[in-house]
């Protein structure tokens, strides 16, 4: 059964047909380029909002705005608005992309006026219809007389009313996709709504002056446009989505960031240009997509303390140059992890005193010996173990970690053929098996040789 549609901000133009008519109110077409409205959408006898409200019940029109694009109460008006060209307009700026209102110069000025009559209670009532709000795991005093403060996952701004500072709904069934407006709520620090079946758009992030906090891993989203605008973004979690194609070059824009997860996803080619300018980012997570690409040539930021690129494409050798900028006492996390890497690691990275470092399952040949005189990387694997410590040597593998640890050291295994294996395959494996169950995926020549290999002692028994 058909439920709701999300059809904003994008860039349908034209006249909204008739024969929606009886869905209308379960169809959100703010922010497109629409430029009138059928009458049949607009008979009173259609939908009770727009027996009261007229068309703006619908969309607003030209010349108004309201951050739903809609009216939905009588005390949330659609607005007047000298530069809302087309039906739906949510947000009214001036020429230079802030709100067309006089904002005075006051720490204490509330910037709630910014919307008008449209309060938060507004918006958050918007943003329960818009997500189906009824059919949440837990939607507690949502939609009730009681203050927004005591609504299941709103946490209000200590001293200041019915002014929404967080929003925490993850795992709760949330669907459809949440309207623009929330990036109006003038004192919203925090977004937390992992864990739910919904899609996202980040169209009016601009207007989330002071959001710091974006937690949407696990949902449905399918696309980060728009994401360069947020003008203060400190925490981005997006692992475990549908995103695809390129990295884009506008997370680059994040001047703020400081923690950026990408990881299990679908992004395919290089890293996006500009990484350098990240310059706030102390860790970064791009674990388990097809990130096809060669580490030579990329700048990351010197900020980073913790990056995980395991389980992708990378390929060639660690360049002498890899994170050469960092600083030498800073305590580092590198895991490069299943990956299609090979030749020597460089002994560059014996500037750095502290090191975890995961190198398990690439095609590396060599390690230099200064190494594996780092006593004190890999929480003491490597005094300990020396060389173990960091990648187990050919013709050796060890679970989990390709590497000897405190709890197992690197066993004898005859199908090893490069260092940092972790798993053994016994010499009667099939060779597919291998090569599906081993990253980096295995190249053609490389399964012809794996197959006369392991099948050797049964082609000379004959």
């Amino acid at each position: 059964m058909f439920e709701s549609g999300d059809f904003s901000s994008n860039k349908l133009s034209g006249t909204l047909p008739g024969n929606l008519a009886q869905m209308i109110s379960r169809l959100n077409f703010a922010d497109n380029l629409i430029e009138s409205l059928d009458n049949l959408l607009c008979n009173s006898h259609v939908e009770d909002s727009v027996k009261q409200f007229g068309c703006d019940a619908i969309l607003c029109a030209p010349g108004k705005y309201n951050p739903t694009g809609h009216q939905t109460s009588p005390k949330n008006a659609c607005m007047s608005c000298s530069n809302a060209e087309y039906y739906g307009t949510s947000t009214c700026l001036d020429a230079t992309g802030f709100p067309d209102v006089d904002v005075k110069d006051d720490d204490d000025y509330d910037y709630s006026i910014i919307l008008g009559n449209v309060t938060d209670r507004d918006i958050l009532e918007s943003f329960y219809y818009a997500c189906d709000g009824y059919h949440w795991w837990n939607n507690d005093n949502w939609i009730s007389g009681t203050t927004i403060c005591d609504w299941e996952g709103i946490t209000c701004v200590a001293g200041k009313g019915e002014t929404v500072e967080s929003i925490n709904l993850g795992s709760n069934n949330l669907v459809g996709t949440p309207p623009a407006a929330l990036f109006s709520l003038p004192n919203l620090l925090s977004l937390s709504l992992y864990s739910n079946p919904m899609g996202f758009s980040f169209s009016g992030i601009a207007n989330a002056k002071l959001l710091t906090h974006i937690y949407l891993d696990a949902t449905k989203i399918d696309s980060l446009t728009g994401i360069g605008d947020a003008p203060s973004l400190v925490v981005l979690n997006v692992r475990f989505n549908n995103l695809s194609g390129p990295i884009p070059d506008e997370l680059t824009n994040l001047k703020h960031l400081r923690y950026l997860a990408i990881s299990n996803n679908n992004f395919k080619g290089s890293f996006p240009l500009g990484m350098a300018n990240l310059e706030s980012l102390e860790d970064l997570s791009m674990s388990n997509n097809q990130i096809k690409a060669s580490l030579v040539g990329v700048q990351f930021p010197i900020s980073l303390r913790s990056i995980d690129i395991s389980n992708n494409e990378l390929s060639g050798v660690i360049p002498d140059s890899f994170l050469l900028e960092t600083p030498i006492d800073a305590k580092l996390s590198i895991d490069l992890s299943r990956n299609e890497l090979q030749g020597i690691v460089p002994a560059n990275l014996a500037r750095f005193n502290s090191l975890e470092l995961y190198l398990k399952d690439n095609f590396f040949d060599g390690l230099p010996k200064a190494l594996c005189e780092k006593k004190e990387w890999n929480n003491g694997d490597v005094l300990r173990s020396g060389c173990d410590g960091i990648l187990c040597p050919k013709g050796t593998s060890s679970q989990p970690k390709g590497r000897a640890t405190d709890g197992g050291t690197c066993s004898r295994c005859s199908t090893a053929f490069y260092l940092g294996q972790s798993d053994c395959f016994s010499a009667t494996a099939d060779a597919r098996s291998i090569a599906v169950t081993q990253k980096p995926v295995l190249s053609f020549t490389c399964h012809i040789f794996l197959l006369c290999v392991l099948h050797m002692p049964f082609l000379l028994s004959f």
